[in-house]
């Protein structure tokens, strides 16, 4: 089993790189940095002879040799937050396009506490605290609204 974590990592070069690995042993994991607090969801994609030329196939293998247990890729990222998996590199790329409001949150969450402070005389931590965890309900309630 080969799972890749590095952005610019197709399939296409993990398998010229690794011309003995199957097709279908070989993932791509978009993990974020909330994965280190077992709260992230991580995008991922199994590569097949369907969706990459450059590497051995044959029958897909949903065992991976060596591994009793079920699915080791998604076994990891359920205990990390869980994870999507799309079917595609392409579909990978377009999940990793919201991950691109990261920084403008932060950003706002920044100017808003900033403000606070600065403004309005609520001590940093306070407003830090306070901001943070406004949003943190704010998007626990998308979350639920999402399996609705």
């Amino acid at each position: 089993l080969v799972l890749s974590v590095v952005a610019g990592a197709t399939f296409e070069r993990i398998g010229k790189a690794l011309p003995r690995v199957r097709c279908d042993n070989i993932w791509r994991a978009v993990p974020l940095p909330s994965v280190a607090l077992r709260k992230g969801v991580t995008s991922v994609v199994r590569s097949s002879s369907d969706n990459v030329g450059a590497c051995p196939s044959g029958p897909p293998d949903a065992r991976v040799e060596g591994y009793a247990g079920g699915d080791p890729v998604h076994e990891l990222f359920k205990v990390l937050g869980g994870c999507v998996q799309v079917g595609t590199e392409r579909e990978l790329c377009v999940m990793q396009v919201a991950t691109t409001v990261m920084g403008p949150l932060y950003a706002s969450m920044h100017a808003v506490s900033a403000w606070m402070e600065q403004k309005h005389g609520i001590s940093a931590a306070d407003a830090g605290t306070y901001t943070a965890q406004c949003l943190q309900t704010m998007l626990a309630d998308a979350v639920a609204r999402q399996r609705d």
